[in-house]
């Protein structure tokens, strides 16, 4: 693929108010890296960070500044904002303030939610009267004072679209992307099936939904990966449900190397926008089977990469794992055609142009609100 021409250099400010390692700042550090070997300018801008953090941005061998510094440097040509928190109202102050130097960017990282969309809470959850008028008068506000709007998929896209009435063409999708890696043949799988989970043990990434499923099973084990508040929960339900064969590995600084070592990588996700698990284990030729929902079905295809389930039904998911469990040849097939997809349409080298070309768009000011990248 041809990149976009990047002969203008351009000094841009890559700012968040993330405060936790996990997919946006996962994005941030690949685009960040990435812009910078193209020859741009590139600074990180957060709130204090944490070691982690700063860590993090160190070893991307990128520079940092403190978010009100960033917004008042006239020498920062884009000003793009990554937002892990739909709602985080902290933003709409340095918007406002940010706007006058230059034009400003935002990627809605998670759009949908249970906070943002009431049929993803749970059952016995209390709406309070009027938020969401309130929501929708905050993310108007927010987003009439941008230049251009990414999501990293169709799906938070059109959720966008509809939620807040933005006109056609207003968002622009940019695939989230991964480097290439290099096609690792599955060994035989194992009896029982080795199955991967990784992430944040928050409800959002539907763990119990997978604990559940075990119980209803013995042709497969897992290991999580990741650690958060519902953790120890977790735990003890999986002690209670199904002992000795769930693992709680914790968090891990590189879990694309446990995903290599799985048969299966599982995502039971109640929501998402996009899912770099799911691109990394089609990286390394991982079968995935996932939640069908926003942005997971738009990486992993039913039969031909894996297979996608009903979110929040754990006898639908047992059932295909167990059918994974039976089918060596079915699972060496997914795999394969995992990794071709992923290498041919969710490549970072696609994901840094596509911005690219939002950046520019959003400098020349052409058009009322931007063309899509869809």
């Amino acid at each position: 693929m041809t990149s976009v021409d990047s002969s203008l250099s351009l000094s841009v400010a890559l700012a968040t108010t993330a405060t936790e390692l996990g997919g946006t700042w996962r994005h941030i550090e690949d685009l960040g890296r990435e812009l910078q070997r193209r020859d741009f300018q590139v600074i990180i801008s957060s709130p204090a960070a944490n070691a982690a953090l700063r860590k993090a941005i160190a070893a991307a061998g990128l520079d940092w500044l403190p978010l009100a510094a960033s917004v008042r440097r006239r020498d920062i040509d884009v000003w793009h904002v990554h937002l892990p928190n739909t709602y985080d109202r902290s933003v709409l102050a340095l918007l406002a303030a940010r706007r006058i130097w230059g034009p400003v960017v935002v990627t809605e990282h998670l759009p949908r939610t249970d906070a943002s969309d009431a049929g993803l809470g749970s059952v016995d959850e209390r709406r309070t009267r009027g938020a969401a008028t309130a929501k929708t008068a905050f993310k108007r506000a927010q987003f009439s004072l941008v230049a251009r709007i990414i999501t990293v998929g169709v799906g938070a896209a059109r959720f966008l679209e509809a939620r807040y009435r933005l006109a056609p063409g207003r968002v622009n999708v940019v695939f989230n992307g991964v480097p290439p890696e290099e096609w690792i043949p599955p060994r035989a799988p194992r009896t029982p099936l080795e199955v991967v989970a990784v992430g944040s043990v928050i409800r959002q990434k539907g763990f119990d939904v997978l604990v559940n499923a075990a119980s209803l099973s013995s042709k497969w084990n897992v290991t999580f990966y990741g650690d958060g508040p519902h953790l120890r929960s977790l735990q003890t339900k999986a002690a209670s449900l199904c002992a000795g064969r769930l693992t709680f590995a914790g968090r891990v600084e590189d879990p694309i190397l446990r995903i290599r070592d799985a048969d299966v990588v599982c995502i039971p996700s109640r929501w998402e926008s996009s899912s770099y698990v799911a691109l990394e284990a089609g990286a390394v030729g991982r079968p995935v089977i996932a939640s069908n929902v926003d942005g997971v079905n738009e990486i992993v295809v039913s039969n031909l990469t894996g297979q996608l389930v009903r979110p929040n039904d754990p006898t639908q998911l047992a059932a295909a794992l167990d059918a994974a469990a039976e089918s060596s040849g079915e699972l060496r097939r997914w795999g394969y055609e995992a990794h071709r997809r992923i290498t041919t349409m969710f490549t970072l080298e696609r994901m840094v142009d596509q911005t690219i070309a939002v950046y520019r768009s959003a400098l020349s000011g052409s058009g009322s609100h931007g063309k899509a990248t869809r």
